[in-house]
Order: C-alpha cells, then sequence, then structure tokens
C-alpha cells in the first residue's frame, strides 16, 4: 500500500504593530493583493468527458498483416492532448480511435506536462484506500487536492469522484473549513457545492456565520436559495415580522425550560431557532405543508425576521445537531 504522507504546514504567527496612515494603506494593499493572488482559481468543470473510442474504417486487405495492433500518434508539439490524434490499427484491419484510458497512458509517458504525476498514486486509484485514507484525522485533505490536479484531468471520471468525495469532507467537518477558506480550493469547492445538489453547504454556512464571515455566508446563502420554489425575490411579496420555520417540532423543550419561560412549548422552541428572547416572539402558529408541519412565527420586530430569510431568498441555521431553514411569509393574492 502506498500511504499520502501528510504535510504539516507552519502557520504564522499574528503580529501587533503600530502604523501610520500611510503605513496602513500600504498594508491593506498587500492583504487585499494577498487575498486575490489566494482566491484566483478557474471554476472546476463538473461534466465528466465524453466516450471518444469508435471504429473509423475496416480495411480487409491490412487484416493479419502484424501479429498486435499497431498505435499511430500525433507527436507535434503545439497539438493539446485532448486534440492529438491517436488511432490504432487492430490486427483484424479495423482503424479505431482510442478510449481515454489509452490515450491518458500514451500522454503520461511520452506527452507529461510539467508537473504531472504519472502514473497516478495507488491511493487515488483504489475506492477503499482513499476512503481509509480521507477517513483519517492525520490527512492533509488540501493536500490530497493539490495532489489530484496533478495526477488527473478536471474533466477525468476517477478527478470528478475523488473531488466530490474530499468536498463532502471538508464541507462536513467545522475543524478543516477554516483550511479551506483559506485555500485557493475554496472557490471551486463552493461552487461545485452549489452546483451539484447532492453536496450540502448548510454547516459551512452556518460556521462562516460563527466566525463572523456574515457577508460571505450571505453570499453563498443567496445562491443556495436563488431558485428555491419557497422564496421570493421581491420584499414587496413578504408579509412584514413573520417568517417560516421548516424542521422546528425536531428541537426537543427541556422541563426546565418550560419552568423558566412559563411559556408553551412551540414558542420556546421557535425563540430557540431564531435565536431571540421569548418577550421578542407575539405567536407562533403551527401548520401543514409538503414538507411537513412548519412553524410560522410573527415576531415584534420586522427586521429580525428580515434577517432570518435573508431578503427574501431563504437561511438556515442549525441548533442541537438539528437544521431549521427559514423562509419568508409570502402575501397571499387572488
Amino acid at each position: 500500500k502506498q500511504w499520502y504522507q501528510r504535510r504539516v504546514r507552519a502557520r504564522p504567527a499574528s503580529q501587533i504593530a503600530f502604523l501610520t496612515k500611510e503605513e496602513l494603506e500600504v498594508a491593506n494593499e498587500n492583504a487585499q493583493r494577498r487575498c486575490e493572488e489566494i482566491f484566483d482559481s478557474t471554476p472546476i468543470p463538473s461534466s465528466i468527458r465524453p466516450d471518444i473510442s469508435r471504429k473509423e474504417v475496416k480495411d480487409s486487405g491490412l487484416a493479419w498483416l502484424y501479429e498486435s495492433p499497431i498505435t499511430f500518434v500525433d507527436c507535434s508539439k503545439d497539438v493539446s492532448n485532448q486534440d492529438r490524434y491517436i488511432v490504432t490499427r487492430q490486427v483484424d484491419g479495423t482503424l479505431s480511435h482510442d478510449s481515454h484510458s489509452e490515450r491518458d497512458i500514451i500522454h503520461g509517458s511520452f506527452f507529461r506536462k510539467p508537473g504531472q504525476i504519472y502514473p497516478p498514486f495507488d491511493y487515488l486509484e483504489s475506492d477503499q484506500l482513499f476512503s481509509e485514507i480521507l477517513s483519517s484525522d492525520e490527512t492533509d485533505k488540501l493536500a490530497m487536492l493539490d495532489v489530484l490536479q496533478h495526477c488527473y484531468a478536471t474533466d477525468h471520471p476517477k478527478f470528478q469522484k475523488r473531488f466530490n468525495q474530499i468536498t463532502d469532507a471538508m464541507l462536513n467537518d467545522t475543524g478543516l473549513m477554516d483550511a479551506m477558506i483559506l485555500s485557493s480550493h475554496f472557490l471551486p469547492m463552493v461552487e461545485r457545492a452549489l452546483t451539484n445538489k447532492h453536496h450540502d453547504v448548510s454547516l459551512l454556512i452556518n460556521h462562516l456565520h460563527n466566525t463572523g464571515r456574515s457577508k460571505i455566508a450571505a453570499e453563498i446563502t443567496s445562491l443556495v436559495y436563488y431558485n428555491d420554489p419557497r422564496t421570493c425575490q421581491k420584499s414587496k411579496h413578504f408579509i412584514p415580522g413573520k417568517v417560516l420555520i421548516t424542521n422546528g417540532r425536531a428541537l426537543r423543550v427541556s422541563s426546565d425550560r418550560k419552568r423558566m419561560f412559563k411559556e408553551n412549548e412551540d414558542t420556546i422552541r421557535a425563540s430557540l431557532i431564531c435565536d431571540v428572547d421569548v418577550q421578542e416572539i407575539r405567536n407562533v402558529k403551527v401548520t401543514d405543508t409538503p414538507e411537513g408541519k412548519v412553524f410560522i412565527v410573527t415576531l415584534k420586530y420586522p427586521e429580525v425576521a428580515r434577517s432570518l430569510h435573508n431578503d427574501g431568498r431563504g437561511n438556515c441555521r442549525f441548533y442541537d445537531s438539528n437544521k431549521f431553514e427559514f423562509f419568508p411569509v409570502k402575501v397571499e393574492t387572488k
């Protein structure tokens, strides 16, 4: 087995300095340039390259002239690997275009790009070995992404599968999110998570809010719920001060809380989910929807409701390992 060694990255120590106004402007420009370098990345396509292997022509006059197939390769230096002409003459005289796996062998052996690793590491080829390494706390997931891009093209099926697996691992571990956010892989991973519905970015959004990155969290949230039919795009469709909460009954209310607040369970649940005082909730109504029972909470302060449903595009929050989604209550029109 070929195990991937973890790279230990030393974190730079924080520095405190007294700066003049001019020095502060220079420091801010340097920080901005550094951020642009970190986030300078192109989106990774989610499409897998199509099968290009096909039979071109069969010449019976060339059948059985050779004991093994002969491959013809365009060796021009100005031709990209994607456009390179590679065909094989079979022993029965059939001329066929090579499949991607056969082309990868030729490209990796004779037209290797700078920094390319060929053949790919064993742990990237083996599903079982990759899962074992990915589940280990000692593995540097970002380093695995760095290596992945040197082993496969972005439209390679193996690249797509491994990239999705690493993205899921990062999006479900708050301990890894800070490292992911400060890497050049952050934008491609978020773009992939937003385009592929099987990825859940709710925990990432919640972590961004908790760590003071509310602006980034709001941008991602807007993209997540942009096409959700439960949202509305214009604020005039809202009922001010009201918010719809899904999965509200999932939160358990202890007997101590009941005795402390002397309110019904739904009101206490809504205050915990909305992160407001019980006194700030005017009333709670439970209603049935296609998604199940939901809370319609009327708050005393409309700005609290607006922040919860993100100006009409939806929002989410975690509490006691439960996920709650917030949506505006729309005005009924006839």
